[in-house]
């Protein structure tokens, strides 16, 4: 079995799948057209100009036919616009996943139903009502030809009201952490300090609540 993650690297969880799946014995590549730096280069990456995007996206997509078994798409983009690909690539029987990590799902005008925080939202270029109507229709016509689909907690409930549940998977969190930050994480490895040092790396300022995160910390100061 071969599987193919792409086309971007977004938060490097494509690569970071790819790379687990590799170790469990699997044959298992990432690409990247996006070439964002904050999301870190795939296996096999293009250049950063227009003419090579395109190419290197067109030569994955007859990869992708004539190679590959599994397609894991990931944020909502596969090889064409506007999802094109997905009829030919179902036709010739290939596995097809969507991976979805937040703003590419995320319907504002249902965002109250499962945000309590909903009220404090500032609206910027991804997640807009403006988008809602554009997002439900990719995600309908993604639900037709994917085998399967899998978001996070936060953005679940957006992909659990178009595809069916059996195709659905939930998970804690779209981020994956290799090794070297799971050593990190324990806890004989962290220097416990009288004041601790917070770390905030948000990809926006604005959709990630950064504002809230300096006040709750100004707060803390001041107490």
């Amino acid at each position: 079995m071969k599987i193919l993650h792409g086309p971007n690297n977004i938060t490097g969880a494509p690569k970071k799948l790819a790379d687990l799946e590799r170790k469990k014995g699997l044959f298992s590549d990432s690409f990247n057209n996006t070439v964002l730096d904050i999301d870190g280069p795939s296996h096999f990456n293009s250049n950063d100009d227009i003419f090579s995007k395109v190419i290197f996206r067109i030569m994955y997509f007859f990869l992708a036919i004539t190679y590959y078994d599994v397609l894991n798409f990931h944020a909502g983009a596969s090889f064409l616009p506007f999802n094109l690909d997905l009829p030919l690539l179902r036709l010739l029987r290939k596995k097809i996943i969507f991976h979805y990590y937040g703003s590419e799902v995320r319907i504002i005008k249902d965002l109250q139903a499962v945000n309590p925080f909903f009220d404090y939202l500032k609206e910027d270029g991804k997640n807009n009502s403006n988008q809602d109507f554009k997002k439900l229709t990719k995600l309908k016509w993604q639900s037709i030809w994917a085998d399967y689909a899998v978001a996070p907690r936060d953005s679940f409930y957006f992909i659990s009201q178009i595809y069916k549940e059996e195709k659905t998977l939930e998970l804690w969190s779209a981020n994956i952490l290799d090794e070297s930050f799971i050593s990190l994480m324990k806890k004989e490895l962290i220097p416990q300090k009288k004041v601790p040092t917070i770390i905030h790396c948000p990809t926006n300022r604005l959709t990630k609540g950064s504002s809230f995160v300096e006040q709750a910390i100004k707060n803390l100061k001041n107490k």
